[in-house]
C-alpha cells in the first residue's frame, strides 16, 4: 500500500492534469471567440469523463489511501474548476470581436 504521500501526491497530479487540460481548452477556445462556449463546455465533459474514468481506475487498481488520494484530488480539482468558472465569466463580460 502507498504511504500517506504517496497517495496525497497521485490526488494532486491527477488534480493538476485536470487544470492544465482545462487550461490547454481554453487557450484553444480563445483562438474561436465565436465558438468559446462551444468549445469550453464541449472539453468540459470530455475531461470530466476522462478524469472520472482515471480515478476510478487508479482506486480499483492501486493501493493506496483512499480518503488521503480522494482528498487531495478534490482539492486541486475544485481550484482548476474555480479558475474555470472565472475564465467563463471573464469571456462573457468581454465585448465581442469585431468582424475582420
Amino acid at each position: 500500500m502507498l504511504g500517506i504521500g504517496w497517495s496525497a501526491a497521485l490526488g494532486a497530479v491527477l488534480g493538476m492534469g485536470y487544470a492544465l487540460a482545462t487550461a490547454a481548452t481554453h487557450r484553444l477556445a480563445y483562438r474561436f471567440p465565436k465558438r468559446f462556449v462551444e468549445i469550453a463546455l464541449g472539453g468540459l465533459g470530455v475531461r470530466l469523463l476522462f478524469t472520472l474514468a482515471l480515478v476510478a481506475t487508479v482506486l480499483v487498481a492501486v493501493p493506496l489511501h483512499r480518503g488521503m488520494f480522494i482528498g487531495t484530488f478534490a482539492a486541486v480539482f475544485a481550484v482548476g474548476l474555480a479558475r474555470e468558472v472565472a475564465a467563463l465569466a471573464r469571456h462573457r463580460h468581454e465585448p465581442p470581436s469585431s468582424p475582420v
